[in-house]
C-alpha cells in the first residue's frame, strides 16, 4: 500500500460564536461555488451542498434550482449526512477537527451545535437509531471513531483499521460497513457494531485495485469499486463498470458520475448531461429525480429518469 501522507493541521474554526450574524451569508449565485458533494432532504425540497473551498453549506430549491441561503459551516468542510429519524445535517469540517450539527427542522440553515473531536474527520456515517457518528479520517491506514452523536463523547475508537475508507450504517445501526480505497488490495468490509465498538468483522473475499473512496447501501446490495455485493455473504452480485455514486430510495434507480443503471442487473439505462461526481437522488418511486452539479460550467441539471 502506498503511504504517502498529507502534512495536516488544526486550521481552527469558523464556529466560535454560533450565533454570530456573519455565519449566514449571501449565497450568491451556484457557479461560484465549488461543489463537492450534495445531498437531497428526503423531507423538504431542498438539496445540501459542500463547498469545501468556501467553507460553505448552501441550500439550494429543488423546484428552482437556486441558492436560498449559505452558511460558513466550518474549516475545509469534507462529508456530511443526513440523520433524518432527528432532522439534523452533521457536517465534517477536516480542517477545524470539528463535527457541525445543522438543524433542519425550522428549514432555516442554523448550527444547533458543534462536536469537538479527536482528529481531523474526513468521512463520516450517521446511525439515527442508536445516536451515533462514525468518522475516518484522510490518510493512510485510518482510525475509526465512534461517537455519541448528542454529547460528542468517544464510544470507541480504534486505529489502522483501513486503508482511506468511506462509511455507511446499516439502518438499525448492527453494522458499520468500510469500504477502502485507493490502495492495491483494497477490501470491503462488514464490522458488528451492536455493542457500541468494533466488532466481529466479514470481509470480501478479493480485493480491488485502487478504487475510489465511496460507498452506497441498500437494503440488500452494497455499492463499492464498480459493482454491487451482497449485504450478507459480501459476494459481488453485478459489475457496472463505473462507480455508483447514488441509488433512490425504492432501489429502482442507481448512478454514477455519467450514467443511470438498473441497481439489479447493471444494465444502463440513462445518460447524464454532464461528466460529475457531484449527484443527488431524491427518494420515492414516483418522484425520483437526479441533480447533478457540473463545477466547470456552474450548472445545476435535473433529469427525471424513466422507470
Amino acid at each position: 500500500k502506498d503511504e504517502g501522507v498529507l502534512f495536516r493541521t488544526d486550521l481552527g474554526s469558523n464556529l466560535e460564536h454560533l450565533n454570530a450574524p456573519q455565519l449566514s451569508i449571501s449565497p450568491g449565485e451556484l457557479s461560484q461555488h465549488h461543489i463537492t458533494k450534495m445531498l437531497a432532504d428526503p423531507n423538504r425540497e431542498l438539496l445540501y451542498a459542500l463547498d469545501s473551498r468556501g467553507n460553505q453549506l448552501v441550500t439550494i430549491d429543488r423546484e428552482t434550482l437556486q441558492p436560498l441561503r449559505a452558511l460558513l459551516v466550518g474549516s475545509m468542510p469534507t462529508d456530511m449526512a443526513i440523520d433524518t429519524a432527528n432532522d439534523v445535517l452533521y457536517v465534517a469540517t477536516f480542517g477545524a477537527t470539528e463535527i457541525a450539527i445543522v438543524e433542519l427542522r425550522s428549514g432555516t440553515l442554523a448550527i444547533k451545535d458543534v462536536l469537538r473531536v479527536p482528529s481531523n474527520p474526513y468521512r463520516l456515517a450517521v446511525d439515527h437509531t442508536n445516536y451515533r457518528i462514525a468518522y475516518a479520517e484522510q490518510d493512510g491506514d485510518s482510525a475509526i471513531t465512534i461517537l455519541d452523536a448528542r454529547t460528542g463523547d468517544v464510544l470507541s475508537q480504534q486505529s489502522a483499521v483501513a486503508y482511506q475508507p468511506a462509511l455507511a450504517f446499516d439502518p438499525d445501526g448492527q453494522h458499520l460497513w468500510i469500504a477502502e480505497a485507493d490502495a492495491q488490495d483494497s477490501r470491503l468490509r462488514r464490522y458488528d457494531v451492536g455493542s457500541g465498538a468494533l466488532g466481529d468483522l466479514t470481509e470480501s473475499d478479493s480485493g480491488q485495485s485502487r478504487p475510489p473512496r465511496n460507498i452506497v447501501l441498500s437494503d440488500s446490495l452494497v455499492f463499492w469499486a464498480g459493482q454491487s455485493f451482497s449485504t450478507v455473504s459480501l459476494a459481488p452480485i453485478a459489475d457496472f463498470g463505473e462507480e455508483i455514486l447514488g441509488i433512490n430510495a425504492s432501489a429502482t434507480i442507481a448512478v454514477s458520475a455519467r450514467r443511470i443503471f438498473d441497481p439489479g442487473s447493471a444494465v444502463e439505462t440513462g445518460v447524464l448531461p454532464a461528466r460529475s461526481e457531484v449527484v443527488a437522488i431524491t427518494s420515492g418511486f414516483d418522484t425520483t429525480k437526479i441533480f447533478q452539479f457540473d463545477n466547470d460550467t456552474g450548472t445545476l441539471f435535473v433529469v427525471r429518469p424513466t422507470q
